[in-house]
């Protein structure tokens, strides 16, 4: 059983994807928070040494802790709560508007065993009109949790597979829109444009953006993978030699 610490390592770089506008904080079912990204260290004025290991309440006013056990109840069902606009509080006690999506995170068993949380703000804090776009909150298999673990142990970093595009991670566009690709990357060379909307890897349906980039990090760095692609109205495969990058 991997612990605790090993898991939180490994949260704190699984849920960064590819940005870091977002305030990304997961946390375990006792509301006990296990990684907090540098967005949130800005937003909230916590370290991450601070946060780690406290309750999440630190940055929920004392009126709106009820909202929390609510949260909770809908992840334990196994249910996201999407764009819930609340209130919460910085370490120096000012308030700010922010957009909350929430996730689930399962095993390989599909049971619930903890929390993914994405946060913007929305304006109207008490001291600022710092805005931001909403966050992605994201299922993260715990075999991907495992494998990063190890190579932390082993070589203290961990290498995960890319293709070198950024996805739109609108979770409505039928699939994962492409919106740029970096100029000589794996998804470059194999002929992936811009304006592609992704439908498939390796014939499994993909929903959008954000399941794309789980299930591509399933792999390793040089494996191959095939993408069907729907462009102009057409659908085509193209097959892709994974990149790495070290994170």
């Amino acid at each position: 059983m991997v612990e605790r610490r090993g898991i939180a390592a490994a949260l704190r770089l699984a849920a960064i994807v590819d940005s870091s506008d977002d305030a990304i904080i997961s946390k375990d079912l006792n509301g006990t928070i296990l990684s907090w990204n540098r967005r949130a260290e800005l937003m909230f004025g916590f370290t991450a040494e601070e946060a780690v290991g406290q309750s999440i309440t630190i940055i929920i006013p004392q009126d709106r802790r009820f909202e929390e056990a609510e949260v909770l109840r809908h992840v334990r069902a196994g249910e996201p709560v999407e764009h819930f606009e609340t209130v919460r509080q910085r370490k120096d006690g000012t308030t700010l508007f922010i957009s909350l999506t929430v996730s689930p995170i399962r095993d390989l068993d599909g049971s619930v065993i903890g929390v993914n949380s994405a946060i913007a703000t929305v304006g109207g804090s008490s001291n600022s009109s710092q805005s931001g776009n909403i966050g992605v909150g994201f299922s993260i298999p715990i075999d991907q949790v495992v494998h990063t673990v190890e190579q932390i142990i082993d070589t203290g970093h961990a290498v995960y597979p890319i293709i070198g595009a950024k996805v739109d991670t609108n979770p409505n566009l039928g699939g994962a829109k492409i919106d740029s690709v970096t100029s000589g990357s794996p998804a470059d060379q194999a002929g992936i444009q811009a304006g592609d909307l992704v439908k498939e890897l390796n014939g499994q349906p993909v929903a959008d953006g954000v399941e794309l980039i789980v299930k591509i990090r399933s792999f390793e760095p040089g494996d191959s993978i095939t993408l069907t692609v729907q462009r102009d109205g057409d659908s085509r495969r193209y097959d892709v030699t994974l990149g790495s990058k070290v994170g």
